[in-house]
C-alpha cells in the first residue's frame, strides 16, 4: 500500500486482544507498570516536531512518554493494548484507509497553559482538525472505550508528579516560540509492556486525499 510503511516482520494475524485494551486518562503519562501478561502497548500520534529545545528538554525529564523516547505528539488515539505482536496489520490497513480520508491540518499551538497544577502543556490554536483526525482513528481501530472526558488534543510538556516544578517550566517557556503542529502524517508507536520498554516507531500513515 502506498505510503504505509510497517515495523519489519510485524504479525499480519495477530488478533487484537479486546479485553485487553486500556485507556488511563493520563495516557502515556501514566506511570509505568509491570505487565498482567505477554503483550505491547500501541498509540497513535500526530508529531509536533518543531518545539524548542527547552521545551523538549522539559519533556524527556517531565513525562513518562519522553523519558521512555516518544517524541513530542498530540494523540489521536490510545494508548492501548494488544497481543505480543502489536497492532495486527489488517487494523493498520483500515487506520490508513481513515486517515487519508481525513484532510491535513496544520495550525499553531499556544501556551504554555497549566491544567489542573498537574500539567504543562501546549494546545493547538484551532484543534477541529485534530479533533477529526482523532474522532476517525479510534472509529478505525475498534474496541477502545469512549472516552470519559471531552476530547482537548494538546502536547504535554511537563508532570508534576515526575519532580516538574511547573511554575519553573512555565517561566522557562513563557516567551518562547510555542511551535506548530502539521498534521500531515500520523505515527503508529509500539513499545513492549514491560516497565522501562521504549516507544518505536511502527509505521507512518500519511493523512488526506491523494496521499
Amino acid at each position: 500500500m502506498a505510503g504505509f510503511t510497517t515495523r519489519v516482520g510485524a504479525s499480519r494475524s495477530e488478533a487484537i486482544n479486546d479485553q485487553a485494551w486500556r485507556f488511563d486518562m493520563t495516557g502515556m503519562e501514566s506511570s509505568p507498570t509491570p505487565a498482567a501478561a505477554p503483550g505491547r502497548r500501541a498509540v497513535v500520534i500526530v508529531p509536533a516536531g518543531d518545539l524548542t529545545p527547552a521545551a523538549e528538554q522539559a519533556r524527556r525529564e517531565h513525562t513518562w512518554a519522553g523519558r521512555l523516547g516518544m517524541p513530542a505528539h498530540v494523540t489521536l488515539a490510545g494508548p492501548f493494548d494488544t497481543g505480543p505482536e502489536g497492532i495486527p496489520h489488517e487494523t493498520l490497513a483500515s487506520l490508513a484507509r481513515a486517515l487519508r480520508d481525513q484532510p491535513a491540518t496544520a495550525t499553531p499551538l499556544s501556551g504554555p497553559s497549566r491544567w489542573d497544577d498537574a500539567l504543562i502543556v501546549y494546545e493547538p490554536a484551532d484543534a477541529a482538525g485534530l479533533t477529526g483526525l482523532a474522532q476517525a482513528a479510534a472509529g478505525a481501530i475498534g474496541g477502545l472505550p469512549p472516552r470519559a472526558f471531552p476530547l482537548r488534543p494538546h502536547v504535554t510538556v511537563a508532570m508534576a508528579r515526575l519532580g516538574a516544578d511547573l511554575d519553573t517550566v512555565a517561566s522557562d517557556l513563557q516567551h518562547l516560540p510555542a511551535g506548530t503542529i502539521d498534521a500531515r502524517e500520523a505515527w503508529v508507536m509500539e513499545r513492549d509492556r514491560q516497565p522501562g520498554a521504549p516507544w518505536e516507531l511502527r509505521a507512518r500513515l500519511p493523512i488526506g486525499p491523494g496521499t
